[in-house]
């Protein structure tokens, strides 16, 4: 039984062995896991059970888990659930094209407990920030306009600390506001 205060894990592999593993790591430390044996599987039980992270293996059947990562991104329901690949595949290319795809982060197998434990630890808080950034989300043409974006601007060059010569010889800060405004 699924408890609700937990967060729930989705783990896509196609090899049973690696789903048990994660899930016997995963439930002892107090996750609700979930599991789906290819990628297709997988994105159904995405769309129903809204999985707070997903492990994901790249070499399975049917799709590889960067088509799956890749269509996770596109859909605005999935977008914000982060995704950690779990695979036998170890080479840059391989990393960076988890990464290019979509992922938070990136395992190697064999997994070790304690570094998979860590990465899901950190990326359910990355789970909780993203979930803050959606939910205060606005569409820039329902709401952003031409002096919020100088505002945005001024307050960049405060946080950054740039010096005050700087800041006021910025071609766009010499300006008039009105004619400011016309450049955007």
């Amino acid at each position: 039984m699924i408890s609700p205060a937990k967060p729930l894990i989705l783990s896509i592999d196609d090899d049973q062995d690696m789903l048990r593993l994660i899930q016997r790591f995963l439930a002892k430390s107090g996750y609700n896991v979930i599991t789906a044996d290819s990628g297709l599987k997988g994105l159904k039980i995405v769309s129903k059970a809204k999985p707070n992270l997903i492990l994901l293996d790249v070499m399975m059947p049917e799709i590889d888990g960067y088509d799956v990562c890749s269509r996770l991104q596109k859909n605005s329901e999935t977008a914000y659930i982060p995704v950690i690949f779990v695979t036998a595949l170890g080479e840059e290319q391989d990393k960076a094209r988890a990464f290019s795809v979509g992922a938070v982060d990136y395992l190697v197998k064999p997994i070790q407990k304690d570094i998979l434990i860590h990465k899901v630890h950190k990326h359910l808080k990355t789970d909780a920030r993203w979930k803050k950034l959606q939910k205060n989300a606005v569409a820039w043409h329902e709401r952003i306009l031409p002096a919020d974006f100088i505002q945005f601007k001024e307050f960049l060059f405060d946080q950054l600390t740039l010096n005050h010569e700087k800041n006021t010889n910025s071609p766009i800060r010499r300006l008039p506001k009105s004619i400011q405004y016309l450049q955007l």
